[in-house]
């Protein structure tokens, strides 16, 4: 039985000296660059004026959504990036390799354990912590990365509960990872794999294209892709009188993933020149869907503007707009005409 004191070790750290644990990246063997990072120029998202001003804070990024929605201003999307760890050992949801540690989500015991009851000789960890806590990461990005560790060695991510949904894209993309409770790994590649690169989104066409035997389907108008009070609470009132609404006048499917198994989501989905709802993991799989030269029209918090959507659209030649709503207590409330307006400022290859 192998034993290590690492997990205590970081502990004290922070308890006692207060400073972090280093990045793996300080301790690896070796380091290399998959897909290089790549410049681009912001494409110009669609939104009514006066939209923007009501956002009072964003989410999983810094910047101004003012030069995202307008374009025409540079960007660089990240490279995508590799190291290779030895004798690392991932207990808990923490990788641990030489005193540095890497969170992918947070201890379920307070007192960690030092004992592993799985080596492996070479493993490829591909999940990451936006993937361990949010669907939405694990499509976009942990999905996309499985690609890239299935050619590395064992693909590896944390034990953790999974979705029936989460199962059947497993299932369907021949998907088949180590779910790591305590193991130690002689050898592990661990990946930087968030930039939105060319690489990346080949990846993700490819995640598409495996699917699609399975899912034929001609083009149809699109999807509205209900939230309801699922998730983190952003709960926007009126959201079903909205969906009906725009089934009626735009054609529009209406979904409720959470109601809905996997098939039944994906048939929905496939062939859709655009895809309507609250922001959140449930957009992600719509997008997966959407016809060149399609649309994702999102609806945001004013309290809570998260911009990924627009950063995978933009990256895979996709149109964005936006809607952000008005705070009613601690809910949200659209415009309904405010939607319709923005989906008319869209080019006509999105609307059906």
């Amino acid at each position: 039985m192998r034993l290590t004191l690492q997990p205590w070790a970081n502990i004290v750290r922070g308890r006692l000296r207060k400073d972090a644990a280093p990045p793996l990246e300080s301790v690896a063997t070796r380091t290399w660059e998959i897909a290089p990072a790549e410049q681009a120029t912001i494409p110009r998202g669609f939104c009514l004026p006066g939209q923007l001003e009501r956002v009072r804070a964003t989410i999983f990024s810094a910047r101004d959504p003012f030069p995202e929605m307008y374009g025409g201003v540079p960007t660089i999307h990240g490279a995508t990036r590799a190291l290779l760890l030895e004798n690392a050992w991932i207990i808990d949801g923490v990788v641990y390799a030489r005193g540095a540690a890497h969170h992918l989500r947070p201890r379920t015991r307070r007192l960690p354990h030092v004992t592993v009851d799985v080596e492996i000789d070479s493993g490829a960890l591909y999940g990451s912590p936006g993937g361990n806590v949010y669907f939405g990461s694990w499509l976009m990005d942990d999905c996309c990365t499985y690609a890239l560790a299935e050619t590395d060695g064992v693909p590896v991510d944390t034990a953790r509960p999974i979705s029936d949904h989460a199962r059947d894209y497993e299932r369907w993309l021949e998907m088949r990872p180590a779910r790591i409770r305590r193991a130690f790994v002689r050898k592990l590649v661990v990946y930087d794999d968030l930039g939105q690169n060319g690489h990346k989104a080949r990846r993700w066409a490819a995640m598409r294209e495996k699917l699609a035997p399975r899912f034929v389907a001609p083009p149809h108008p699109g999807v509205f892709i209900l939230r309801g009070t699922s998730g983190q609470r952003r709960v926007f009132r009126g959201e079903r009188e909205l969906a009906d609404r725009l089934a009626q006048t735009r054609g529009l499917r209406v979904i409720d993933p959470i109601a809905l198994d996997l098939e039944a989501v994906m048939r929905a989905c496939a062939g859709a020149k655009m895809i309507v709802g609250v922001e959140g993991s449930g957009l992600l799989h719509g997008m997966l869907w959407l016809e060149p030269a399609g649309a994702c029209v999102v609806l945001q918090p004013p309290n809570r503007y998260c911009a990924l959507m627009k950063h995978l659209a933009d990256r895979d030649g996709r149109f964005y707009a936006c809607v952000v709503g008005r705070e009613v207590g601690q809910d949200t409330e659209v415009d309904t005409d405010e939607v319709e307006r923005t989906i008319d400022l869209l080019p006509s290859s999105s609307r059906g």
